[in-house]
């Protein structure tokens, strides 16, 4: 199985979605052809047999082989969830996961922060916090105004969890900015998952 930090693997728990790179990172497996998958950018598919192929094997190894052909891919974007469900009704020992991320995605912990006066808690701030404990290990020595400024530019790349608005960072999907107290505190708590 391929191993990852645990960190890295609740950073990949928490982004909004995953792409063929994150299932490279995940499982060890690159672009191929080969087994009963095959691996593109585009994502995840069953390999297709030819009767050709399927009339040198015993019918036990027809059924399983025509069984996983017939399942549905794993097309880019794909949810954690996603990908689990995918693996786990694969083949046995077709893909693995490291424990930790099965681990971060099958129980997440909520952490909770105050926005706005009100507490806020679940999957969603957490995706936030893990984003950032990204940019804090690729940028240890940037302070939470670096790291606020460095969002903003990036808002709308695929997997940040915030946006730009008039100029201010936002929560993607939420309408208010976020006050620069809430982000540095933000930061202090992806700075602990480091």
């Amino acid at each position: 199985m391929y191993e990852l930090s645990k960190s890295r693997c609740n950073e990949l728990a928490a982004l909004p979605k995953l792409n063929v790179h994150h299932f490279i990172e995940l499982t060890g497996i690159g672009i191929c052809k080969g087994g009963s998958f095959d691996v593109t950018q585009e994502g995840v598919f069953p390999r297709q047999y030819s009767n050709h192929d399927l009339h040198k094997l015993t019918n036990q190894e027809q059924c399983i082989l025509l069984e996983q052909a017939h399942r549905p891919p794993l097309e880019t974007p794909f949810t954690q969830m996603d990908l689990l469900r995918f693996i786990d009704g694969s083949i046995p020992g077709s893909f693995e996961v490291p424990v930790e991320f099965r681990r971060a995605v099958e129980t997440p912990t909520p952490l909770e922060h105050k926005v706005g006066g009100t507490a806020q808690q679940g999957p969603k701030v957490k995706s936030h916090i893990a984003y950032l404990a990204h940019l804090v290990n690729e940028n240890p020595s940037a302070s939470a105004k670096d790291l606020e400024r460095l969002c903003l530019r990036s808002a709308s790349d695929e997997g940040s969890p915030f946006e730009g608005c008039r100029g201010s960072l936002v929560l993607r999907g939420k309408p208010r900015p976020i006050e620069s107290k809430t982000f540095s505190n933000w930061v202090t708590d992806a700075r602990k998952l480091t």
